[in-house]
């Protein structure tokens, strides 16, 4: 399992401000000490609306915005059998929490430190699931976004992002 970090001020592509982006990173590491006790209870509670219509066999997951890594736990409390599991967020400070969660689990985990906008990874690398769970807002170019991580999703994979 590793962490790799890619944000950089030198982003051409750019469908959220920068500043946002900033102002973004600078919130969720002030409040990462205490993050999973302001939000974990609410997102489990979307997952259980959002995994009820789902299939179990979703082995490859990419997490955007995964935050403390709080889908990953839900995934394999659930009884999902990842295969691999890449979380992404802004964060670092988020970021080194969801490492040491991932540390309990036996799967093969990589958490990187990157602007949505921006996903370090292949373009050619396919996900069952892709996950933007309260991390989109209606301000953003969210048609693009989606468009961006569409791409990135096996055939019969799914996409799943709040607004």
């Amino acid at each position: 399992m590793k962490s790799v970090n890619t944000t950089s001020d030198s982003i051409v592509k750019r469908d959220i401000e920068l500043e946002e982006v900033k102002e973004c990173i600078m919130w969720y590491d002030t409040i990462s000490d205490v993050y999973d006790e302001l939000y974990s209870n609410e997102q489990m509670l979307k997952y259980d609306v959002i995994f009820s219509r789902l299939p179990k066999d979703l082995d490859v997951v990419l997490d955007v915005g995964c935050g403390t890594g709080n889908l990953l736990t839900y995934l394999v409390e659930m009884g999902y059998r990842l295969k691999y599991y890449i979380g992404l967020d802004v964060s670092s400070k988020v970021i080194n929490i969801a490492l040491r969660k991932a540390g309990y689990y036996k799967y093969l985990t990589d958490f990187i430190v990157a602007d949505l906008t921006y996903p370090p990874i292949r373009t050619n690398y396919k996900f069952n699931l892709i996950t933007l769970i309260t991390v989109l807002r209606s301000h953003y170019n969210v048609g693009n976004i989606v468009k961006e991580y569409l791409s990135r999703v096996k055939d019969r994979g799914f996409i799943v992002y709040t607004v």
